[in-house]
């Protein structure tokens, strides 16, 4: 009976591992949605997964993974909140690494894609990234979490850019030789933070990289939440938040 005991263990234990070696990240959030969202911990998703023996994620997922533990580090934990579930949402933002022309040809260059299907937002990083430093894809995705409505503008993408500009600064502060990586996406986020320096972190300077390119021709100036006056306010906090933490590791 005991030997019968332990084979039907073993054998549940046989299926479980087996069924994780498919899980995307998708199916992981599915999984843990309740865990994820309400104790916003990657530490107890860590022990989550563990307990659901999910053990044969794949390589992009355990960059995801260490990308949402490396975005604890931010001054500013909007962007992990954000993450987490404080969204209109109220569930976890999806990462993931794709070749984003299979959503149109005209994505095929751009370094992230903010997407919503149904009730889920979705963060797309291009895959020309994904070896790229986890410092340079946090700040990627600390400026895309501020841009995943339908009601983009201006001023919206204006504050994306400054949010990831400081976050990158913060990260370079700590160890300067992380501009020297030749990865483009390094490459993009050492520009924007030349246009943050430029400007002595007046936000000039990514204004008119921004007002300038032509992807945002079309959009509005302002936003819900994004008026000039609320975008101020936004900016503002930025600036204290980071300006007090980097001037510690200075």
């Amino acid at each position: 009976m005991k030997k019968l005991f332990f084979l039907l263990i073993a054998f549940v234990f046989f299926i479980n591992v087996s069924i994780a070696a498919d899980y995307t990240i998708d199916r992981v959030y599915g999984v843990l949605e309740n865990t994820y969202v309400h104790q916003s911990d990657i530490a107890n998703f860590a022990r989550a997964r563990k307990a659901k023996n999910l053990y044969n994620m794949s390589n992009k997922d355990m960059v995801v993974s260490k990308i949402l533990e490396k975005i604890k580090e931010l001054p500013d934990g909007e962007p992990y909140e954000i993450l987490m579930g404080n969204n209109p949402t109220k569930k976890p933002i999806i990462i993931q690494f794709k070749n984003l022309s299979e959503f149109n040809d005209v994505y095929k260059d751009f370094d992230a894609l903010g997407w919503k299907a149904k009730d889920r937002l979705y963060i797309f990083v291009n895959n020309n990234h994904k070896d790229a430093p986890y410092e340079a894809l946090v700040a990627l995705i600390a400026g895309r979490t501020y841009n995943l409505d339908e009601k983009d503008s201006i001023n919206e993408e204006i504050y994306c850019w400054a949010s990831e500009a400081y976050a990158w600064e913060y990260f370079i502060r700590k160890n300067p030789k992380l501009k020297e990586d030749k990865n483009s996406l390094v490459e993009r986020e050492n520009e924007i933070n030349k246009m943050l320096t430029k400007g002595k972190y007046a936000e000039e300077y990514v204004k008119k990289a921004i007002l300038l390119n032509k992807g945002y021709t079309s959009y509005a100036h302002i936003s819900e939440g994004y008026s000039d006056e609320e975008l101020e306010q936004k900016l503002d906090r930025l600036k204290k938040i980071y300006n007090y933490n980097t001037e510690e590791n200075n």
